[in-house]
């Protein structure tokens, strides 16, 4: 059977279109808490819906999850412009952002993406809630976690939380 490489593309295109469309969103932040937990060594741990906000009940404690982008980027058009690119029969990579742009800015990205979080949830009981950060930046293995943190004026006290097992 041979493979039409455009069909291929066209194909791959359209799911990566699809996974990350708002429609798609309760599915992929379900992802996210899955590898979140099985990097943290949980199996098995009760994770419900949680009614947005919180996105998420993990063993009885909710879990906000955020998408930390760099700046001005939109991904709906990244992807469509990836699928148009395939329906002409050509693949289109993403336009990288520079890895001195992530180790001199990012950190900024993730405080900016916190603080949009807690300027959100003023007033709510977010205090108890764990922000799940996942990073869809290249580079993102040279985020810098020693630069200095601001704090904004609706932050909290931060801790690390995790489901026993």
């Amino acid at each position: 059977m041979v493979h039409d490489p455009r069909e291929q593309l066209l194909r791959v295109a359209q799911e990566d279109l699809s996974f990350f469309s708002n429609d798609q969103k309760p599915a992929r932040e379900l992802w996210v808490v899955g590898r979140w937990l099985l990097a943290r060594g949980v199996v098995g741990a009760d994770v419900r819906p949680g009614g947005d906000p919180p996105d998420f009940v993990v063993a009885g404690r909710g879990v906000e999850v955020v998408e930390l982008m760099e700046p001005r980027r939109r991904r709906g058009n990244d992807y469509r412009a990836k699928r148009e690119a395939a329906e002409r029969g050509y693949a289109l990579g993403r336009r990288l952002v520079s890895r001195d742009r992530v180790v001199e800015q990012g950190h900024e990205w993730v405080l900016g993406a916190v603080e949009a979080k807690a300027k959100k949830y003023e007033g709510r009981l977010s205090a108890t809630w764990t922000l799940l950060t996942y990073v869809n930046v290249p580079w993102a293995d040279c985020l810098s976690w020693k630069r200095p943190h601001r704090r904004s004026p609706t932050s909290r006290s931060s801790s690390t939380w995790a489901p026993g097992p």
